[in-house]
Formats: structure tokens, C-alpha cells, sequence
């Protein structure tokens, strides 16, 4: 069940824009490059939306630690939601009432959606058990082994490891892949479920993008009148994200394929140009046009 959401009004620091409209978007391989984590061309655009008080709400796999950083890094003070909608953190003041079951965690009201992640790592190693497969979790690497794996600096590696939702893992060996299937049942046995990312496969709970998507866009309708929500995503873990917004948006990936399976669940989604936040930035300029 989805907690009760009282509207109410923004801070009077915020202004919302005419066109009432709220964006939602993925990360890596979306608003940021897969490979070098970039996001140059989409730096004129974020100003833009910056300019018009358009809420742009992240939504990643990454943790709280590291979207903060591109939080500051892109001066964007909305909402956001983390690993793969496992919580939904929002700015303590920024609604007056997030609902019965909102929690303080440092400066946020925090919607926790998912699992605490000791509940996934148990799991996850009751999986592997199980199938007695070669995966690697997050929890069994260190930082230098994240790093290896995700190009990331070793603070970056370190932010990256601080779960509290999600448990990411790589499945080593071609051979294993044909228990992908088993795997995902088993996981489903445990309420769980696992989902494919640009770079690893997750284990999280009953959670998931779309939901936190509601959650915030009904929070924006009852308490602002947005009437149009727009989202933008590139991987397998953002369909639901996609399928809960007005307009979704898909993002080619690096080389210049599109999802297949997004493409197959929603085959009315508008496809983005480019990959990464070139084609981001066109798309959502087109779409601003639009409006």
C-alpha cells in the first residue's frame, strides 16, 4: 500500500514554471556518458530547467551518497529517487507533509520502498548458494575492485558502495547466464526481483522506479497542479520509470542500439537521437519546445 500524501505548497524560494510540467530521468548511459560518467552536453540544458523552476528528479541505481554529489555538481535541489526507486528522498521542507510513513534521514524526509539491504545481502547469498553460482555482490568487493569494474575514482568507488537498498552483482562466466531464469524465480520466491543495468545485474525488493514515480508525481499534482510528467531512461531498469511517466523518453545506448526489451513493453516510447546526454539534451528540447 502507497502512503497517504497530503498536498501542500512549495517553499516560497521555488517557483514553478506555467507549463507544470515535471522531468524524471536516469543516470548513467541517460543525463551522464556510461563510459566516463560526463555530462557536457547537457550542461546548457540543465541551466535551462533551471531558469524555468522545472523539477528534475534523478532516478538511479546509484546510492544516495553519489547522487548527492551530482545533486551539487548540477545544482539541482528536487527530490530524488535511489537505487532503483528502493527510497525517495526529499528535501526536509520542500512539502509540507510527505504522509504517515516518511522518516528522517539528515536533511531529507525519506519514503523507504525497498529492503534494507542486509535483508538482500542474505538473500543473495542464499541464491548463490542455491544455484551454486559464480556471482560477485557489491558487498564482497572493495573499493579497488569497484574501481576496476566501474571506471569510477576511488572516492566515487567508495560513495558507490555505501547500499542501502539494492545489492548490485556481475554473474561470472558465459555458462551461468542460461540460470538467469531460475535465478530471477528463485529471487521472486524472496519477494524479490533482479534487474539488468548498464553495467551489473540488481537484486532489490518489491520496489522499483515506477513506483517511487507515483509517489512523487501524485505529491506534484495535489500540491502544485503539474499536469505533465516527462521521463527519460536507457536500460532494461528503467522501464518502469518510462511506463509511468506522460511522455517517456529512450535513450540510444553507446552504440547506437536501443533497449529491446523497452522497445518491446512500450512500444509507443519516443527514441532520443543520440546516446547519452547528447541525445538527452535533444530530446528534451524538442519535447520543451512542444509545450
Amino acid at each position: 500500500m502507497e502512503p497517504v500524501l497530503v498536498a501542500c505548497p512549495l517553499p516560497n524560494a521555488i517557483i514553478m514554471p506555467s507549463n507544470s510540467l515535471v522531468i524524471f530521468t536516469d543516470l548513467d548511459g541517460t543525463l551522464i556518458q556510461h563510459a566516463d560518467y560526463s555530462y557536457n552536453a547537457a550542461r546548457p540544458l540543465l541551466k535551462k530547467l533551471q531558469s524555468l523552476a522545472i523539477p528534475l528528479i534523478l532516478a538511479s541505481s546509484k546510492t544516495r551518497a553519489e547522487i548527492e554529489v551530482y545533486r551539487k555538481r548540477m545544482d539541482i535541489k528536487d527530490p530524488f529517487i535511489v537505487e532503483n526507486g528502493g527510497a525517495v528522498f526529499v528535501p526536509r521542507g520542500y512539502f509540507r507533509s510527505m504522509g504517515h510513513r516518511a522518516i528522517i534521514k539528515d536533511d531529507y524526509e525519506c519514503l523507504e520502498l525497498g529492503k534494507p539491504y542486509t535483508e538482500l545481502v542474505a538473500i543473495f547469498n542464499t541464491l548463490k548458494k542455491r544455484l551454486k553460482l559464480n556471482m560477485i555482490g557489491f558487498h564482497q568487493m572493495d573499493v579497488a575492485k569497484i574501481m576496476e569494474m566501474t571506471g569510477l575514482s576511488v572516492e566515487e568507488a567508495a560513495r558507490a558502495s555505501q547500499r542501502e537498498y539494492d545489492e548490485p552483482f556481475v554473474i561470472v562466466g558465459t555458462d551461468s547466464l542460461v540460470h538467469l531464469a531460475t535465478l530471477k524465480e528463485m529471487a521472486k520466491q524472496q519477494r524479490c526481483k533482479i534487474l539488468k543495468g548498464g553495467r551489473f545485474y540488481h537484486l532489490i525488493g518489491s520496489s522499483n522506479k515506477g513506483r517511487a514515480v507515483r509517489i512523487l508525481t501524485q505529491l506534484y499534482r495535489e500540491s502544485y497542479g503539474i499536469t505533465k510528467s516527462l521521463g527519460l531512461g536507457d536500460s532494461e531498469n528503467d522501464l518502469t520509470l518510462l511506463a509511468n511517466v506522460d511522455v517517456p523518453i529512450l535513450v540510444q545506448k553507446a552504440d547506437g542500439s536501443y533497449d529491446p526489451k523497452i522497445l518491446e513493453k512500450l512500444p509507443q516510447v519516443m527514441k532520443a537521437p543520440a546516446p547519452g546526454p547528447e541525445g538527452w539534451a535533444l530530446s528534451l528540447t524538442e519535447q520543451l519546445h512542444r509545450l
